[in-house]
């Protein structure tokens, strides 16, 4: 009975998390009214109790908005996140997210415009189209809130599943702001 004993009590604290330290990559995926976007990011976390950790983090996306009139957007965010563990110290934990960031996003776009002149028999439209290339700059300041599930695959690596939704402050140019987005990760860490 002893030895099981210690070996549970061995178990839980070679899973213990208060001031543990990690980096890691994410690969995160946007959805929403500006079209889809695939991404890599990095981040760190330090865990500050055995249930709470904060992280900051950075992702470069490009967002293919379609329609085939537009080029792919590159698009940088940056985030303070904290996370609250919903469980005690385990292998597997799901937590909530909260956090602000920063979007920053330059769209080239290009508009097409018919030609219309005033003849004999009244307006007629030129088959011929024009062709406008323009670019538009925004940033914004955002909250997220989600929840994730953080599993530990053995002491040195973690890996996390995120789904957040992000809410843009700034001018409507045509991605985020004040807009919903729903924002998905999955992240791979190395634990120190």
């Amino acid at each position: 009975m002893m030895v099981l004993l210690m070996a549970a009590v061995c178990s839980d604290s070679a899973l213990a998390q208060k001031g543990m330290s990690g980096v890691g990559v994410n690969i995160p995926l946007s959805t929403g009214d500006g079209g889809t976007a695939l991404g890599i990011g990095v981040k760190y976390y330090y865990n500050i109790s055995d249930y709470f950790r904060i992280e900051p983090s950075a992702e470069y996306m490009a967002i293919h908005p379609g329609g085939g009139k537009e080029y792919d957007i590159p698009l940088f965010k940056g985030f303070l996140n904290g996370h609250i563990f919903l469980a005690s110290i385990r292998p597997a934990r799901p937590y909530i997210i909260a956090g602000v960031g920063f979007v920053s996003y330059e769209r080239n776009e290009i508009s097409e415009d018919g030609v219309a002149a005033i003849g004999p028999g009244g307006i007629t439209y030129s088959s011929q189209t024009y062709y406008e290339s323009y670019t538009l700059n925004d940033n914004a300041f955002c909250g997220n809130i989600g929840l994730g599930y953080d599993f530990r695959l053995s002491h040195s690596f973690s890996m996390q599943v995120e789904g957040t939704g992000l809410n843009c402050m700034g001018e409507d140019r045509g991605y985020h702001p004040g807009k919903w987005t729903f924002l998905a990760r999955v992240g791979l860490t190395y634990n120190f």
